[in-house]
Parts: structure tokens; sequence; C-alpha cells
């Protein structure tokens, strides 16, 4: 009796032979299953992109918890609320510090062609120790005058020239650029500009008095559900507490599940999987037809169902192996081409990698469970 071992090795074998028997329709059927694998990395990659463009405002700041308003849903419709209640969560003896944020969306206009563009205009604290971003933090000295203002680089060219020492216009008030960082807000808006809350305040004629986000900073060794449950006991219920984790999660899965940029990603890898279902069962089921009196000898001379099967399986394996690895390098060449010209944070990690593998094993499985079933039929019968 041959051992399991013996048995994979064996089929292992017999497979490789016989793609090997024919390279050029083997490359063919590669190609063919190496596209669809190619779809499901560029599907999943953009939704991770997306998941991960829609929080890198976050990663500027360093804060342990955030206070936002009951109705919240996302940060660009965010509702305001006073920003007394960040006093009132200071009274938590876990907290040691807060940071306010205002977020309004606003229009930029180029002076010269008088263009107009969308802005995701951010106010901040005069509080270096809540940046983690050290252009930011260079930037934060820059922002004394009231007129003021640090601008994505990665805004739309329609803002014109944005480099440091440009003039421009925020909701028909004058401003000056001092400084730029790197976002890509393109979620939000067509560009972004960052300033003092004063000067937000004054760009959009409203009272400082309410903002957008609350950041606290918890003392070192605090634990953060148990200081989200004080504060919970001490704000009024006009606002909510979140940890960070929580913050950026809510933020991802409002933009990938219920904003239709999330569900056409989704859709599309969906249909990837599709795709790569049908091919792998279109070669699978022409090989097997080819190779259906090969199959009916084995059984003939004496291997078992077992045998013939686990070739049929290890074959359909093999040929998504050949497709999964130039997709994974072609993959990885268009990540990089789609980040320089979008500045989509895509990242070809071993998180990602790990997903298409593991749909490309099910599409390997699936393709097996519908086409492997014929060899049961190939009878040694019909060999005489």
């Amino acid at each position: 009796m041959t051992s399991g071992g013996g048995l994979s090795r064996a089929c292992l074998v017999l497979s490789w032979r016989n793609l090997s028997q024919r390279p050029a329709r083997t490359a063919v059927a590669a190609t063919g299953i190496c596209f669809a694998i190619f779809l499901l990395f560029l599907q999943i990659g953009f939704l991770d992109a997306a998941r991960r463009a829609a929080t890198l405002l976050f990663e500027f700041f360093a804060f342990d918890l955030a206070v936002v308003s009951t109705d919240y849903q996302y940060l660009r419709a965010a509702p305001r609320f006073d920003r007394v209640r960040l006093t009132q969560a200071r009274a938590v003896p876990e907290v040691t510090d807060s940071f306010n944020i205002s977020i309004k969306g606003s229009r930029w206009t180029e002076p010269e062609s008088g263009r107009r563009s969308t802005l995701l205009l951010v106010g901040i604290d005069d509080d270096a120790s809540f940046i983690a971003l050290p252009a930011l933090q260079d930037g934060l000295a820059k922002l004394a005058q009231n007129r003021s203002v640090l601008v994505d680089a990665f805004s739309h060219r329609d803002y014109g020239d944005i480099a440091v020492g440009a003039e421009a216009l925020v909701n028909n008030r004058e401003v000056g650029v001092v400084g730029q960082f790197e976002l890509g807000a393109f979620f939000y808006a067509e560009g972004a500009a960052i300033t003092r809350n004063d000067t937000f305040a004054r760009l959009i004629r409203r009272s400082g008095r309410h903002i957008t986000l609350g950041l606290l900073r918890l003392a070192p060794g605090s634990d953060p559900a148990a200081a989200k449950a004080q504060l919970a006991d001490v704000l009024p219920s006009d606002v909510r507490v979140l940890t960070r984790a929580e913050l950026i999660e809510r933020e991802r899965n409002y933009f990938t599940s219920d904003r239709p940029v999330g569900l056409m990603f989704q859709t599309g890898m969906i249909i990837g999987f599709i795709v790569g279902v049908v091919i792998l069962f279109q070669v699978i089921s022409t090989e097997i037809g080819n190779r259906m009196g090969e199959f009916a000898t084995l059984k003939a001379i004496g291997f078992g169902r077992r045998f013939v099967l686990g070739v049929g399986v290890t074959q359909t394996a093999l040929f998504a192996l050949l497709g999964f690895l130039p997709a994974w390098g072609i993959g990885y060449a268009a990540f990089q081409l789609v980040s320089e010209a979008s500045h989509l944070p895509m990242q070809m990690d071993g998180t990602l990698i790990a997903a298409v593998g593991a749909m490309a094993l099910a599409m390997c499985l699936a393709s097996a469970a519908l086409t492997l079933h014929r060899l049961r039929r190939a009878d040694p019968a019909e060999l005489f």
C-alpha cells in the first residue's frame, strides 16, 4: 500500500509531467488563470488602499481616545460639538491632555485663473506633542501668521501654484502657503489645507467654540477601554468616546461598506473570483477530457480512485500556482504605478498576498469540485 506521503509525491510527479508534456498549451492556460488572479490582486489592493486612504489623516496625530458627536458617521460630514466636552473629559484622572481638530468642507480659489476647487480645511491646536507627522510638526511653527496654511502636496492641479510663498483664496479670504504635507484626501475633496484653529474660525466665519473631533491622551500604562468607560459616565449624551482603533475602523467601514467606492471594489473582487473559477474549470475540463484514456489506464493497472482524483486535484493546484506567481509579480508592478500616479497607499503586504492566495486556493477547490467528478467515469472497459 502506498503511504500518504508517497501517494502525494506520485500525484505531484505525474501532474507535473502532464503539464510539462505540452508546455505551450500549459503556458496559454496559465496566462488565463494569471489574468484572473491579477484581477483579484487589483480589486483587493484597491479595496485595501481605499481603507487606508480614508484614515490617513488620523495617522498624522498621536492619541489614545477620540471624542465625537453621537451622530458621527464619517469625518468629512461630522457634526460639531462644544469644545468644553474636552475640559470635562480631563476630569478623568487617566486623561492627561486633549487636542482640538475642526473640519469643514470649503472652497479653494486659484487667484490668477479664478478656478475654484473643493477643499478639506483642517483646524488644529498649537500642541506639537499630539502631532506624529514630522512635516506637520515642522509646519506648525510656521502657522504663526493669521492667514497662513499648510497645503496638501497631492492636491489637484487646479489648485495652481501651492509652493511655499504662494497666495490663494479660501472661502474668498486671502491665505499664504507656508508649507506642505502629503495626504491625498481625494475621498473628501480635491485637496486639503491645515491651519491653526483661530485662523480656521476666521476662514469659515464661525465661533471657535465648536469642534469636529477631540483627541485625548492617556497616562502611560492606562487601559483605553477602562478610560473610555469612565468617560462615558462623565460626559453628556451629545458626544461619544471611541478608542483609536474604533475610530479608524469606523471610518474605514463607512467608505468600504456603505459608500459606492467600497461596493464597487467588492463587486470587482467577486467578479474576478468567478472569472478565475470559470477559466480553471475550462482548463481542467479540457485537460481531463484529453487524458480520459490515460486516467482509465491508471485504473486498469490497479491505481485506485484516490490516486486518480489526487492527480486531478494536484494538477488543478499546479495550474493555480502557475497563474499566481506571475500575477503576484505583475500586481506588484501595477501597485507601484498606481501609487505613483494617484498617491493611493497601495501596499503589496503579507496580509494582501495571503488573502489573494486563499482566494486562488478557493478557486482551485471550486473548479476541482465542478470538474473532477468526470474522473469517476474513466472506465477501463472503454479501452477495449
